[in-house]
């Protein structure tokens, strides 16, 4: 199964916590013993759909090589997030935080990590759709080699400059027109 990543801020934005967001089976009971190769924690369902939160042991390889928690015994289950350089989070009905999404959402807050080498290409795309400058987020929680920037409000869909897809990421792609025919 597909893993999400929870995003959420300290007192004051100073610094953050990163958190592994995993769907629950609907035959799955009420508490799991869950490992991402850290000490087991038991987790239980916070509604019909998510277990609570999984503290995530190496956040900057969880980020960059991806990410893998197993259920400890019996249901046997695995989740995964695939490793990227940018990561884009938004907010989410009844989830507190910033969960992951595919791409940024026009009109609501969203938050991006991003590897710093990648930081000049993120920004300018940023920059494209409208948001104003981000605000970034340093202390606690970011890893060496990352960025955090939160504020983002993109106001309308740009495509990447340059063609580069990890991009598609910081764009809304317009809805295709509807067409309508008259019989």
């Amino acid at each position: 199964m597909e893993a999400d990543f929870l995003l959420s801020f300290h007192p004051g934005d100073w610094g953050f916590d990163v958190s592994a967001l995993l769907r629950r089976p609907a035959d799955c009971p009420e508490q799991l013993a869950v490992s991402d190769g850290g000490e087991p924690a038991i987790l239980s369902s916070i509604d019909d759909i998510l277990l609570e939160p999984l503290p995530i042991h190496d956040l900057a390889a969880s980020l960059e090589e991806g990410f893998a928690a197993e259920a400890v015994g019996e249901p046997r289950l695995r989740w995964i997030r695939t490793g990227r350089r940018l990561h884009v989070f938004s907010e989410r009905a009844g989830v507190p935080g910033f969960a992951t999404v595919p791409r940024v959402v026009i009109g609501q807050e969203n938050v991006a990590l991003c590897a710093a080498d990648f930081a000049h290409s993120a920004l300018s795309q940023i920059s494209a759709i409208g948001s104003p400058q981000p605000i970034a987020v340093d202390g606690p929680g970011l890893p060496a080699g990352w960025v955090c920037w939160k504020g983002i409000r993109p106001s309308h869909p740009q495509e990447p400059a340059g063609g580069e897809e990890l991009l598609n990421a910081l764009t809304r792609v317009p809805m295709p027109a509807l067409s309508s025919s008259v019989a």
